[in-house]
């Protein structure tokens, strides 16, 4: 009995410590990766919200970035989308007890000065969150800016930045059609001047969703079998609820026979990305 009570103090006491841990701005240096980033800002009278999440099923970590925090210098290394390399900036830092100021540039429309005051909250060690708003004298926002970080201790770059990348073992998909089956993902890698093509039978009258995930920017071109056109998705605009991301490009489609149709996947940027199609029932 002794030995039970020993063991859930023990237990409750290091409950307790995990829960009192307040980590000072020395343990703000070092590596950090960007997990996700949230961007609202007020235009012309309305707000507009963009989010971009880093997901780790994509090795590339196209269009990631690992940001290392220095006693007066923020690093920020990033992958370069278009040439497949990596390439780092350096930026004035001044850490403060529970904030920290640097140029950040971030394209918001009438934000004139780019240094940012970010106050930053940490979950343990492991992961570091940066915010950052301005308001206007009658509460209006102007801005917000939310940045989701963890704990970075591989290479610098990491090797998945500037390793060549290799064909996937669906090629020769830019010359021949690989098959999609319902519900079964597949993995693919767009290389120089790649365009992949899919061919998917349907049933008439049933609704699917076909869908790319990615950190690329990436077109989805649904076609016939005379290479009409019948839907096309550049951004993932459309209003579909239950897509987990990062979702580069989703097409919602009802069939209307059971003819083959035709799928087409590119972009200007390399790198992997995945494809679904579903039915939406």
């Amino acid at each position: 009995m002794k030995k039970i009570l020993k063991i859930s103090m023990m237990a409750v006491l290091t409950l307790l410590m995990v829960g009192c841990f307040a980590p000072t701005e020395d343990d703000l240096y070092g590596h950090w990766e960007l997990k996700e980033m949230s961007t609202t800002w007020s235009l012309l009278g309305r707000l507009v919200s963009d989010t971009k999440t880093y997901d780790n099923d994509f090795d590339d970590h196209f269009s990631a970035a690992i940001y290392q925090f220095t006693e007066n210098t923020l690093l920020i290394y990033e992958n370069d989308p278009e040439k497949y390399t990596y390439k780092h900036d350096a930026t004035p830092l001044n850490v403060g007890e529970d904030s920290l100021n640097f140029i950040f540039d971030l394209d918001i429309p009438f934000i004139v000065n780019p240094e940012f005051s970010f106050d930053y909250i940490f979950n343990g060690k492991k992961e570091l969150t940066l915010l950052a708003a301005q308001y206007r004298e009658d509460g209006g926002m102007v801005y917000k800016i939310e940045m989701i970080f963890k704990r970075y201790k591989g290479d610098i770059p990491p090797l998945s930045w500037t390793a060549a990348l290799e064909d996937d073992i669906y090629e020769p998909d830019e010359t021949s059609f690989t098959l999609l089956e319902l519900n079964k993902v597949q993995d693919h890698t767009l290389t120089d001047d790649d365009e992949d093509f899919f061919s998917f039978t349907p049933e008439a009258n049933k609704t699917y969703i076909f869908q790319v995930n990615s950190n690329l920017d990436v077109e989805l071109q649904l076609e016939d079998a005379d290479e009409n056109e019948i839907a096309n998705d550049d951004n993932s605009d459309q209003n579909i609820e239950g897509l987990k991301g990062p979702v580069a490009s989703v097409i919602r489609w009802t069939a209307l026979s059971s003819d083959e149709v035709y799928l087409v996947v590119q972009s200007d940027e390399l790198g992997h990305y995945s494809i679904e199609v579903r039915e939406d029932r």
